[in-house]
């Protein structure tokens, strides 16, 4: 919550749905009270700094404005081009993800439950971001910036989802080959030419 406060996002459905998967409250107090400790340490913070109790920093407004005050034509427009645009589509600059969302889903009985959660808080924090955000993360980015924070989430199931599904079956392994060949390489032209 320190870096992006929105993380809380993710938390939440940690704490959440590992309590409800686990039928018990702990994960929820837990995760909840470390993640009260994070926004009061940049409320904190931000008081110090900016002289104002605020979530943003010296971001202004925008954030609350578009998250509480776009349209679901703006947001899906955001979400496609966020996952399919050619500068900075998701999909278009990590194509192993056609490879490896399906693994997850194959495998998620087999996934721990934090890895899942952890996962689907990834997910929901980066819709969270796409509707607070105009989806190529500012001017002059290359590739994309908003989803590192849930590809980060996810990194576990995405492992797991590899290990129980990918590995050692000869044409998954191809595809998730060639799928990541082409992502490292256009992260390495695009690198190199920006």
């Amino acid at each position: 919550m320190l870096v992006r406060p929105h993380l809380a996002v993710v938390a939440a459905v940690v704490g959440i749905g590992l309590a409800v998967h686990l039928r018990e409250w702990r994960p929820v107090i837990l995760i909840g009270a470390l993640s009260a400790l994070g926004l009061a340490a940049l409320l904190g913070y931000n008081y110090w700094l900016w002289s104002a109790v605020t979530m943003s920093g010296g971001y202004g407004g925008d954030f609350a404005d578009l998250l509480l005050g776009s349209g679901p034509v703006w947001y899906l427009r955001n979400v496609t081009l966020g996952l399919l645009s050619p500068v900075n589509g998701l999909i278009i600059w990590a194509p192993f993800l056609l490879v490896l969302v399906p693994a997850v889903w194959r495998s998620r009985r087999q996934i721990p439950g934090w890895a899942l959660m952890s996962a689907l808080g990834g997910v929901a924090y980066l819709l969270v971001q796409w509707k607070a955000n105009y989806y190529p993360g500012g001017d002059a980015f290359f590739a994309y910036r908003y989803p590192l924070e849930a590809l980060t989430a996810a990194a576990p199931a995405l492992w797991f989802g590899w290990d129980q599904w990918v590995r050692g079956h000869r044409t998954r392994e191809k595809a998730l080959f060639l799928t990541l060949a082409l992502a490292i390489t256009g992260q390495a032209v695009g690198a190199l030419l920006s």
